[in-house]
């Protein structure tokens, strides 16, 4: 049985980031999990929180290294400004990886 008590407290995801006039662009990510209660909590103590804040404290690494370097808020705030539908994929990603698990094989 997959099930367990506990998922995995990191996991990967791949997202789609979208490319002005291009294919987007797949990067991989490894999210935090956190449960239901948590988000809720988080997201009831820091009403005012930005989407970037909020993700970063549920990404673990991501897979642009060596464009943006190792993984911080500054350097999520950094892509969005350069491909700025980055944090919406990033976040439904998120959303989507909670509910639906690792699509494929």
């Amino acid at each position: 049985m997959a099930l367990k008590k506990t998922p995995n407290p990191i996991y990967k995801c791949s997202v789609e980031i979208p490319v002005p006039g291009e294919k987007p662009e797949k990067v991989e990510f490894k999210f935090k999990y956190r449960t239901e209660s948590q988000l809720k909590k988080h997201m009831e103590e820091n009403p005012d929180q930005l989407i970037s804040g909020f993700m970063a404290e549920f990404i673990d690494s991501w897979g642009l290294d060596e464009v943006f370097g190792e993984f911080s808020l500054e350097a999520l705030n950094e892509l969005a400004d350069v491909y700025p539908g980055a944090l919406n994929a990033i976040h439904v990603a998120f959303y989507k990886s909670r509910i639906q698990g690792r699509v494929g094989n």
